[in-house]
This record gives structure tokens, sequence and C-alpha cells, in this order.
């Protein structure tokens, strides 16, 4: 992959006017786009369609957990939307990710593994025994014999990368470009990511809050170029 197809930019907005001038600004620069639930929840389809149009890939970020045949009534649909990629929970078990192997189709399909906002006096404090990354570990071996990769931060995706193969996409989200506070727990900058083992990173607020998104993607892209 040349490096500018190894951002996603997460379209962390509350608005389509937002999206469409985000789009057009990174127009020449990003070919993948995330959608989070907030926005899909508020335009539908719409969304997905805008991004098609503008013959750019989407990731539909839902991170879909129930019942097996739930999931697998979703998964169709998320399909049907031409979607490149998309999430489901690992924790939702065996029986429904072997739903959702069913009907992916061509859609990238990704575990959710620990959402990079917790840490590991989170997990202990839901009853997790186990430490952070053991769980990780534990999650993608499940995911893989039916999954297409994992969505974890890049501080697992070597061990990740080690214990389920090069070709099980690990995507990494919690980027970040200088050591600002905010509700990511376990985050790292663009090439840390990229020498640790991530295919895709996802990068959303330094981007979308930047005084020039273009500029601050250049140097994302830039980042993952040195680091490859």
């Amino acid at each position: 992959m040349k490096p500018e197809e190894r951002l996603i930019v997460a379209l962390d907005v509350p608005s389509l006017n937002e999206v469409e001038r985000l789009v057009y600004e990174l127009s020449d620069l990003c070919y993948f786009f995330k959608v989070g639930p907030g926005l899909f929840i508020k335009y539908g389809p719409k969304i997905i369609e805008f991004l098609k149009e503008k013959e750019k890939k989407v990731f539909l970020d839902l991170k879909l957990n129930d019942i097996p045949n739930t999931t697998s009534l979703a998964m169709e649909e998320i399909v049907s939307l031409g979607v490149d990629m998309t999430t489901v929970h690992i924790l939702g078990g065996k029986a429904m990710l072997e739903a959702v192997s069913l009907k992916k189709k061509n859609t990238i399909a990704l575990g959710v593994s620990v959402l990079t906002s917790l840490n590991d006096d989170d997990l202990r404090m839901m009853g997790f025994s186990l430490g952070l990354k053991e769980i990780i570990l534990n999650l993608a071996n499940l995911a893989k014999g039916y999954l297409n990769g994992i969505v974890c931060s890049p501080s697992e995706a070597g061990a990740v990368k080690d214990a389920c193969g090069k070709d099980f996409f690990v995507v990494c989200p919690g980027i970040r470009l200088d050591d600002i506070q905010d509700d990511q727990k376990r985050k790292q900058t663009p090439d840390f990511a990229i020498k640790s083992g991530c295919d895709y990173i996802i990068v959303g607020r330094p981007i979308i809050k930047s005084s020039s998104p273009s500029d601050t993607a250049k140097r994302i892209i830039k980042m993952i170029s040195q680091a490859s």
C-alpha cells in the first residue's frame, strides 16, 4: 500500500456540511474515511453515498455487539451499502463472529478488542483478571478464524501480528501527533504505529481540529512513509 492509503481519517464531526468541507479539503491527499455511529444515526446511508460519489473508501465503524441473528442481519445491511470496512466487538463471542463471517462478503470485517480509552485498571474494575495484552491476544486469536483483522492500539500491534500472521489486518486508533491529554489512554504517534506493525492508522481529532487539516494530513502521510 502507498503511505496515503494507510491513513483513515475519522469524520468525527456533527454535520454533513463539515464532512463535505473536510472531504473536499483532503480529497487529493486521503482515500479512506471513517464514519462513526453519531454521523450514521443522524444521516444514515446518505453519508456513505456522498463518500462513494467522491470515490472514497468507507470504514463504517458501528462496533456491532448483539446476538448472532441480529448481528447477521445488520451485517447484511452494512454489506449492501458497499462499505469497504466495518467493525464488530470480538466479545460478542464465537457464534456471533461466525455469523458475521458468513455475511461479510468482500467487506473487511474487523474485530474490536479493547477500546483504546481503557487500560488495565479499567479492565480490573470490570472484573477481568487477565492483563490487557493477554486479553487482546486471546481475542485476536479468536477473531482470526472469522474476521479479516483487529482494532487495537499500536502498543499491541506487534504482538498481534506475531500471533496471527501478516495477512491479519491490524488497524490502530488512538493516534496523536503530540502528547495531548484526552480520553485516549493508549495512544501513540503515526511513525510508532507503523513501525509497530499497524496496517492502517485512524486519525480524527489531530486532523479535523487542525487549523489546516490538509497540512496535518501531509505531515502524517510523510511520517507513515518514513516509517514504512
